[in-house]
């Protein structure tokens, strides 16, 4: 049984978990990055983009309802302060791959027109 009120049990487990997390929103980043200027994949690299920031505001709400509840500060805060930031980056970052998509269908527009010339 995990002992709930002992913080360094909470960080191990919180922080593995969020850096975990972390990690995998790296690799999103890095297929954005690698996909976005040809134009590869947007579909599922924007709704994986959209349920990130949407998993960072359900880990926020998560958060303050433990700080409503009176949960010990190492549980709470982790989790409020990591949910924040994901959903704002994740959104921040969605919007950026979608300048990013935008950018290679112009281009791919672009270079239609010029071989129809």
């Amino acid at each position: 049984m995990i002992d709930w009120t002992d913080p360094n049990t909470i960080g191990a487990i919180l922080g593995s978990s969020v850096g975990l997390f972390g990690g995998i929103i790296g690799v999103w980043g890095a297929c954005i990055g690698a996909f976005a200027p040809k134009g590869l994949h947007r579909g599922p690299l924007m709704f994986t983009g959209y349920m990130f920031a949407v998993l960072g505001v359900a880990i926020s709400i998560t958060g303050l309802v433990m700080l409503l509840n009176d949960a010990i500060l190492a549980l709470w805060l982790p989790l409020l302060l990591a949910g924040v930031n994901i959903s704002i980056l994740m959104l921040i970052l969605t919007r950026v791959a979608k300048n990013r998509y935008a950018q290679a269908e112009e281009r791919l527009m672009s270079a239609e027109s010029l071989r129809r010339e």
